[in-house]
């Protein structure tokens, strides 16, 4: 014998989409939920660890639910070898290059050895930093080993590094 359709197809799974993750880096948690809620589908629920609730215009309550993405520490390795114009202000100047490339990624990015590369040699007025030669360059994902490959980022990661966390090696001349 069967058993009754409500049992073999609960309101809940036949009419409910399934629920949506969303990621928010920065802004006010109410502002958020009520934002997600709003333009939310009906019906569709939310999933995170930041959770909200809400009162819907007929009193039901609702809880809105979103995550704030995981930060995930890049440590960096630069060798170089210095040219005749080369300062020490350089190494300065190459650690920004590199935080600010890092910290600008969006979240779910991974960081990729290339263009991090690129960011190190790159100089906006000449268009390659001639005053010194790139010999290395290495990540590494927290307190993990430096080595010389991208570094993968989760959907809900977000990449940051600070200009403490590159160091620069100056081979001699």
């Amino acid at each position: 014998r069967r058993p009754p359709r409500s049992t073999l197809f609960p309101y809940t799974t036949l009419f409910r989409s399934p629920p949506i993750a969303i990621i928010v880096d920065g802004g006010e948690v109410a502002e958020i939920a009520e934002t997600t809620y709003l333009k939310g589908g009906e019906g569709t629920g939310t999933y995170g660890s930041v959770s909200y609730p809400l009162m819907d215009k007929y009193g039901f309550p609702h809880t809105v639910r979103f995550s704030r993405p995981t930060s995930v520490a890049i440590k960096a390795k630069v060798t170089i070898k210095p040219s005749a114009t080369y300062l020490s202000d350089v190494a300065t100047e190459i650690k920004q290059r590199i935080a600010d490339y890092i910290n600008g990624l969006a979240i779910g990015v991974s960081v990729n050895l290339p263009r991090v590369i690129s960011s190190a040699v790159k100089d906006c007025d000449t268009g390659v930093d001639t005053r010194f030669d790139l010999q290395s360059l290495e990540l590494a994902r927290g307190d993990g080993a430096l080595e010389a490959k991208s570094i993968t980022i989760a959907w809900n990661e977000a990449a940051m590094c600070s200009v403490e966390d590159v160091t620069i090696e100056v081979q001699d001349a």
